[in-house]
């Protein structure tokens, strides 16, 4: 009798998906009511290594004691402000899934928006066209410009090793380490080649902003200060890529909403003759700058 009594002690222990959904949904919406349900069975998907579908379609399934144990350490967690990705270890973008951890930016949709339009840039510049990804940080807009332009080179480089290393991880993942070289270095500092395209997304957050932001609490604040008023390192860039830009060649750079005036002034200096746009995002605010070579 002792087996039996063992075995129903045993399952009476272990919850169901569906027992540790309803009660990861009542902790959730208690403390994070924004968060969606969604949430829940991504990190389900996670920890079994399956689809994200599957605490739908099997909401019998009985846990693990050691996979209860550390969904309710990552959902602690999520709870505590962790942005998903970092709990999961990845973030899709362009189509493509990145390694993230907390020493990279996560990447957003707004930027996005700079792959593609770099990529059409780059599709009617032609053969042999040369790149640049500055502050690359997971390298997704190297990775996903050579992922979709086959031929393509890209030099993609970051200040932060860390970051490097994360972009070096994402570019064997994705199999074009051949088409990306890797740098450490401030901005274009120890580059000295031109390039068809340069692209950046720089921390351009003034500091004093920063507290406030949620962001801030998690992700990496190299990645996000662009000092007193944002604009320094993008101002820098400017000045630098006047030179590293062939003719005819394009500058991407993704913007705080308040720079568009000042970084059309700036261009204007920079660039005689040079075509400039600023391009709005999906909530309607200033966030693409593009310089186009004479």
């Amino acid at each position: 009798m002792r087996k039996p009594s063992g075995c129903l002690k045993r399952r009476a222990e272990t919850s169901t998906l569906s027992d540790w959904l309803g009660k990861a949904q009542e902790k959730l919406h208690a403390t994070s009511p924004e968060e969606p349900s969604s949430t829940l069975r991504v990190l389900i998907a996670h920890v079994l290594c399956e689809p994200s579908y599957f605490p739908l379609v099997h909401p019998d399934y009985l846990l693990k004691p050691e996979q209860e144990i550390r969904l309710n350490q990552l959902l602690d967690r999520l709870i505590s402000g962790t942005p998903l990705p970092y709990l999961t270890g990845k973030q899709p973008f362009f189509g493509l899934d990145f390694s993230v951890n907390p020493q990279v930016l996560i990447p957003r949709p707004e930027t996005e928006m700079l792959v593609a339009a770099a990529l059409d840039f780059i599709r009617k510049r032609g053969a042999q066209v040369i790149a640049a990804d500055v502050g690359t940080g997971s390298g997704c807009i190297a990775i996903s410009l050579a992922k979709n332009q086959p031929g393509l080179k890209v030099l993609a480089g970051d200040i932060s090793l860390d970051a490097v290393l994360a972009a070096k991880q994402n570019a064997s993942t994705h199999l074009i380490g051949q088409a990306i070289t890797l740098w450490v270095g401030d901005l274009l500092s120890a580059i000295h080649q031109q390039f068809d395209c340069i692209c950046a997304n720089l921390p351009y957050i003034p500091n004093s902003r920063l507290p406030v932001l949620e962001v801030s609490k998690h992700e990496p604040i190299s990645a996000l200060d662009g000092g007193e008023d944002g604009f320094s390192l993008i101002e820098r860039l400017l000045e630098q890529s006047a030179s590293r830009l062939k003719p005819g060649g394009g500058l991407f750079l993704e913007i705080d909403d308040t720079h568009a005036g000042r970084i059309s002034q700036s261009a204007e200096v920079l660039f005689p003759l040079s075509s400039i746009t600023i391009e709005k995002d999906y909530a309607g605010l200033n966030r693409l700058a593009i310089v186009r070579m004479p």
